[in-house]
């Protein structure tokens, strides 16, 4: 095909998956202990080691690519008279589809003959990442650019991602909860549930007390909404809570769904949510690609 499809590593989508079905990969950075890292999914982030040290208040920080990081991915493609899709995580959670916009410009002014489509697909972890799967699936098919990023902005809020947060204190410090709403949570342990609304903001949803009552919730939620077995994928994400996240995922296949994947929830997003977070993140019912 002439175009390459584009994604970042927020979607949280195994490197390696990614790698080989073609798909760009633009690696998120971020800055732990006085040292910068580019993050790679499932490639060489150490979970446990990542989550012991945010345990013990080692808070990394996180920033966006700039317009250049784009460019420098996109130029050999598009020497090569390639197009571009790059599917973008929320802008309402970061201002990285801005920088692809603001590069996209840039980028047609040098190569004018070529399409760059910026996507943003209202998601992040692998909500966004089950999108790129699709995306990906479609263009082996042999659809075009235009039919894949369009079938992704009609469907992005398809794609259903829940949470429950072990800790409140991480969501305090990212102003979505009160000092005392954290500190009450806490003591009185309750979970919140999280999903990401139709204009990609990850909102609370659900106060749960105890963290199987909230395990179940979410299974709940799915078992409303999810396309069914057969109908894709589903992803159950954990922040350093791998051994649940396999319990997760043996419901999930009692449930007779038999494309599971456990992937870890990376350093931007896990550094906003925290350790213990789990999630689960599949495709809604609607009309197949």
């Amino acid at each position: 095909m002439d175009y390459v499809i584009m994604t970042d590593s927020d979607s949280e989508l195994d490197y390696a998956y990614a790698a080989g079905h073609g798909v760009l990969m633009l690696l998120m950075p971020y800055t732990h202990m006085g040292q910068e890292y580019a993050y790679r999914p499932s490639y060489d982030f150490d979970t446990e080691k990542f989550y012991g040290e945010l345990r013990r208040g080692e808070v990394p920080t996180t920033a966006c690519p700039n317009p250049h990081d784009f460019l420098t991915l996109w130029e050999p493609h598009l020497k090569q008279g390639k197009d571009i899709a790059y599917l973008a995580l929320s802008s309402a959670l970061s201002n990285t589809y801005e920088n692809a916009l603001m590069a996209r410009e840039e980028a047609l002014e040098s190569y004018p003959g070529r399409t760059i489509r910026v996507v943003d697909t209202l998601r992040i972890s692998m909500a966004m990442g089950l999108l790129v799967m699709i995306a990906a699936s479609m263009r082996e098919q042999g659809k075009s650019l235009a039919e894949v990023c369009d079938w992704v902005e009609k469907n992005r809020q398809r794609a259903r991602a829940w949470f429950i947060v072990d800790d409140l204190h991480y969501l305090k410090r990212g102003g979505r909860l009160s000092g005392s709403a954290a500190f009450f949570g806490t003591i009185l342990d309750v979970k919140p549930g999280l999903t990401i609304d139709d204009a990609g903001r990850l909102v609370p949803v659900e106060k749960i007390k105890g963290r199987k009552k909230a395990i179940r919730y979410m299974l709940e939620q799915m078992d409303k909404e999810a396309a069914g077995p057969g109908e894709g994928f589903v992803a159950i994400c954990q922040a350093d809570c791998y051994g649940d996240a396999k319990s997760v995922e043996e419901k999930i296949g009692q449930r007779g769904y038999a494309d599971t994947v456990v992937n870890p929830v990376g350093p931007v997003v896990g550094s906003h949510v925290g350790p213990g977070t789990l999630g689960i993140c599949y495709m809604k019912k609607g009309d197949s690609v």
